[in-house]
């Protein structure tokens, strides 16, 4: 990281109470594994059933969230963060990012990769390292103190910034293997461009953005070609669909894994 990125407050480990977290206003209600077990349907039950079960320390971050945070259902879903860590795990990433920190969830989704990907039996230093941005400074206190609870924390460091802000002032000379894009819906093609036009992005390297599809309301408006002022969350997720799907520079897949992921590369 530059040295101009000093300014920026980060965490160290240190333990909070709980907070109510101010609900962001661009992505209320989405994501998270919305609801009771019981609302989810049938098909997302019988994945999460299937699936390896979640480490210990990312399930009480979870419950703890949902008992004692608002806005808890903007946490991923339990198979999105098998997927990352999976993902993670397996592509053996050093230097990633993530933009949309909130509590912390997928962040240690993410770590639990790199511990996978780069096991530290004397607890040497990190070879694996994510970066992980949230604008509201209660909002990342609360994620440090719930990374700081884990054995994953050597993986993590909790920045207190807005992801342009935090963008702007890397170290252009280091680039990201994997970018986990999750914060404000109106940014995306934001985050996507300063990343691939600023030559971030490694060339093996993945993006995955989540709420692609945003409770199923993003495919309801394949009619419109392009909203040139998007008045809705779906509507912007729409324009950033389609802008990624029509440069040239880069390919992706659309997933429907809870409410939508793309995986993101460059072009070979």
């Amino acid at each position: 990281m530059s040295a101009e990125f000093n300014h920026v407050r980060t965490y160290s480990a240190k333990k909070v109470s709980p907070i109510n977290v101010p609900k962001p206003a661009e992505n209320q209600g989405s994501v998270g594994d919305r609801g009771t077990f019981s609302e989810m349907n049938l098909e997302h039950k019988y994945c999460i059933n299937h699936s390896s079960d979640q480490p210990k320390v990312i399930r009480e971050v979870y419950e703890n969230t949902y008992s004692s945070v608002h806005g808890a259902r903007m946490m991923i879903s339990s198979i999105q963060g098998q997927t990352l860590s999976m993902l993670i795990s397996l592509l053996k990433p050093k230097i990633c990012l993530e933009l949309g920190c909130f509590v912390g969830n997928s962040a240690l989704w993410i770590a639990d990769g790199l511990a996978k990907a780069f096991p530290q039996p004397q607890k040497k230093q990190a070879v694996g390292h994510l970066w992980t941005c949230e604008i509201d400074p209660q909002t990342a206190e609360l994620a440090s103190s719930n990374i700081s609870k884990s054995d994953l924390a050597e993986y993590v460091t909790v920045v207190n910034s807005s992801g342009l802000d935090f963008l702007s002032n890397w170290d252009k000379t280091k680039q990201f293997d994997f970018v986990f894009i999750d914060a404000d819906k109106g940014n995306y093609i934001n985050y996507y461009e300063y990343i691939v036009s600023n030559d971030l992005l490694a060339p093996n390297g993945l993006i995955v953005a989540d709420n692609v599809l945003f409770k199923g309301q993003v495919s309801k408006l394949e009619a419109t070609t392009h909203y040139t002022k998007p008045s809705s969350v779906s509507q912007k997720i729409f324009n950033f669909n389609l802008h990624v799907k029509n440069d040239p520079r880069t390919e992706q897949v659309v997933l429907p894994v809870f409410d939508g992921i793309s995986l993101i590369s460059l072009k070979k």
